[in-house]
């Protein structure tokens, strides 16, 4: 799923005064390299990058200012700066400056869905504003041009971001299907995936048993050695019944990141957060597969069952230590004593409106039993008890 990984403010706090996750990164200074280079003639590559390098060497490594000129280039600059405010309150408060100064700032619109939503559907609503202003201002001739080439110029990833928080709005409120769209649509425009979109649209595909569309995105990414392809390997060949080409698969991925294995036994225990980086074949790596892929593998009772005893499980439930927080577990239906895996880690991750929307959306599927963990305790509850354990992040 997406990496939207929110900073934790004190307990009480409210969303809007907690500080924002860095986002752009050095998108801003990219922005203002482009300024500055567009204002210059060359007549090679190398010119280029000698004018970049003594640009540097002039300025300690950093870049001399470069005012922005229009409209749009003044509200992109004072949403970039909405990103560094210490509290959402001032970031939002940029943000609509950026927003009265030219009206189709995207990154605004995704400031302001971090930062001043108060419910899914708002963050929803600024999201798909976002989406909207980001289509005007690129122009339609724009997308039929560049399809296929966005997030390399840097113009286009104000719009692939709050296209990415769009589809990640839908699916937490139910609409799994428009999420899903928009994670396509996502790939389409940059089959390279800066993003990660394909990991993400992987784990929906096989949360939702679209085991299709998992092994046609598996075959366009036949090359992606990472946990998340090659552990749902594993459970794509489960799923058609082959199990001896899931054992060669198992032993693919463990080769490729073992750290899964751990987790899915329980003789690891996930961490009290999300990595907001992780390295191929590393633990942060197995951390976010298994909290993105366990709803996936949770429906699949028979392949769980394999994969478990495969891996040597004797552990009847996978238990989190992460205190105090909260998550939503299942038990197997089938058996009161299978193993009870983790629903949906990722709500925890989300401002508490989108935590509830999720617990919502997943209370209306079916007749399931669900769990609060807080530190080691279990127990049985419902969506006030779950929102309570949240209140206490």
């Amino acid at each position: 799923m997406a990496k939207k990984i929110t900073r934790k403010g004190s307990k009480g706090s409210t969303p809007s005064s907690r500080p924002l996750p860095h986002r752009v990164g050095a998108e801003a200074m990219l922005a203002d390299l482009s300024r500055i280079m567009r204002e210059q003639e060359f007549t090679s590559l190398d010119d280029a990058q000698a004018f970049i390098n003594r640009l540097l060497d002039e300025g300690g490594g950093r870049l001399p200012p470069s005012e922005p000129e229009s409209p749009a280039e003044r509200a992109q600059a004072l949403a970039y700066q909405a990103w560094e405010m210490p509290t959402g309150n001032e970031a939002a408060a940029l943000a609509r400056q950026a927003i009265a100064i030219y009206s189709d700032c995207t990154e605004a619109y995704n400031v302001l869905a971090e930062a001043d939503a108060r419910s899914v559907e708002e963050a929803c609503e600024f999201y798909r504003q976002g989406v909207d202003a980001g289509r005007r201002s690129l122009g339609g001739e724009f997308f039929a041009e560049n399809a296929g080439h966005f997030w390399g110029m840097i113009e286009t990833r104000p719009y692939m971001r709050a296209r990415q928080g769009l589809a990640d709005c839908l699916w937490a409120m139910g609409r799994q299907q428009d999420s899903i769209a928009h994670c396509e649509a996502l790939l389409e425009l940059n089959p390279d995936d800066n993003q990660g979109s394909r990991d993400i649209l992987l784990s929906r595909y096989l949360a939702l048993g679209n085991d299709a569309g998992a092994e046609r995105l598996v075959r366009q990414y036949k090359d992606d050695r990472s946990a998340a392809f090659l552990w749902s390997r594993v459970l794509l060949d489960l799923r058609r019944g082959d199990e001896g080409a899931a054992q060669a698969a198992l032993e693919t991925a463990m080769d490729c990141n073992s750290h899964v294995a751990g987790f899915f036994t329980g003789k690891r225990k996930l961490p009290a957060g999300l990595p907001e980086t992780y390295g191929p074949g590393d633990r942060d790596e197995a951390v976010l597969y298994v909290v993105n892929f366990a709803e996936a593998w949770l429906a699949s009772s028979d392949a769980m069952e394999w994969l478990v005893g495969r891996l040597g499980n004797s552990a009847k439930r996978l238990v989190l230590n992460r205190r105090p927080a909260a998550h939503l577990f299942r038990t197997d239906r089938r058996s009161s004593r299978g193993h009870c895996l983790p629903l949906h880690l990722a709500v925890w991750r989300f401002p508490k409106p989108i935590f509830e929307a999720a617990v919502r959306g997943i209370e209306g599927r079916a007749p399931k039993r669900f769990y609060v963990a807080s530190g080691l305790s279990i127990r049985k509850g419902n969506r006030e008890s779950l929102l309570t354990a949240w209140s206490a992040r």
